[in-house]
């Protein structure tokens, strides 16, 4: 079959440009780092944040307050509660009724209609390191205010482990808010030496059961919960 230069010319140039194409395909373009990029080599670190959505609170206004609770292989050893709580919200009426139209002006009403001036909507619960022996937990109820605290940890039982420290955090399954009742929320665990396989490890539910009926738990030698009680305001 007969082809003209023309027609030759033609193949050779679309075959160079299917062959660019083919090239990029594959090409590695370097990228900037996201923010979620940082989550492993930060929890590996030490770090970890919890967030727990309270914004069906708002029909009430509630005082929240939290509380630690110690376990050592598997029965409570003591509670702490700090004597910082916080309010899930604040009415136009807590106000004096000369500035409202200023903050409705600027923006700052949450619900005007509704009379809510201010309203937290979500809890945090975050670890960060302190020392090799202390955790610092910071416990945020977002827009009302913040407290922080140190967790003392404990050695890793087990052969040829010193004074060695590794702990992790787990959330608990959640629902519906009981005003009054305890809330477990976070579990800041020791991981235990597995003599079957001859390592240490910290496995189990992704969420613990709020009740504490999991089984992994009482492999845990050393844990913190941290929970939230609230209360509703008369």
């Amino acid at each position: 079959m007969f082809i003209s230069s023309t027609m030759r010319h033609i193949l050779v140039l679309l075959a160079g440009i299917l062959a660019c194409i083919g090239v990029n395909a594959q090409e590695l373009k370097r990228m900037e780092p996201e923010f979620s990029d940082f989550l492993s080599m930060l929890k590996k670190d030490g770090y970890g944040m919890f967030a727990f959505d309270i914004s069906s609170l708002k029909e009430d206004t509630y005082t929240i307050s939290y509380e630690i609770k110690e376990y050592s292989k598997g029965e409570i050893i003591g509670t702490k509660t700090p004597p910082a709580f916080f309010v899930n919200r604040h009415l136009m009426s807590e106000l004096p009724e000369s500035s409202w139209q200023q903050y409705i002006d600027e923006g700052r009403v949450y619900d005007q209609e509704k009379g809510i001036f201010s309203l937290a909507e979500k809890i945090t619960i975050g670890f960060l390191p302190a020392s090799d022996s202390l955790k610092m937990m910071h416990f945020s109820v977002v827009g009302a205010g913040s407290s922080t605290w140190n967790l003392t940890l404990k050695p890793l039982g087990g052969p040829s482990m010193g004074d060695k420290y590794s702990y992790d955090a787990r959330p608990f399954v959640v629902g519906s808010i009981q005003p009054g009742i305890f809330i477990p929320l976070v579990l800041l665990g020791s991981f235990w030496y597995d003599e079957n396989g001859g390592f240490y490890r910290f496995c189990g539910e992704k969420e613990f059961p709020a009740d504490m009926s999991s089984p992994s738990l009482k492999y845990v030698p050393h844990y913190y919960v941290i929970g939230i009680t609230a209360t509703k305001n008369d």
